[in-house]
């Protein structure tokens, strides 16, 4: 059974925010260009405390692991784990300057 739940608002993709995350994006990965929202269904949880809930996962993934979210051995690549902790932290430190 489907969870329909309680929709998230829409983000400002045109914020500083959203501006930061793609900075982050083209630093971690450069042969990236753009960064494309996605589906996260626990952001509903914190649109109460954010006027900008971004739905982003920096990670490079092929279609089966994209299938395999929240799924039975729910698997990612073990390369795209470094490059996604080095996102988060060039992320951290463009937010917090």
């Amino acid at each position: 059974m489907l969870d329909g739940g309680v929709s998230s608002g829409v983000s400002d993709f045109n914020s500083d925010v959203f501006h930061q995350i793609e900075k982050a994006l083209k630093t971690a990965w450069p042969s990236v260009d753009r960064a494309v929202p996605y589906i996260m269904t626990d952001s509903r949880y914190f649109d109460n405390i954010s006027d900008n809930c971004f739905r982003f996962l920096p990670f490079l993934i092929d279609e089966q692991q994209l299938n395999s979210i929240h799924g039975v051995n729910e698997n990612v690549d073990l390369s795209t784990l470094a490059p996604a902790v080095n996102y988060y932290r060039i992320l951290m430190q463009e937010v917090s300057s």
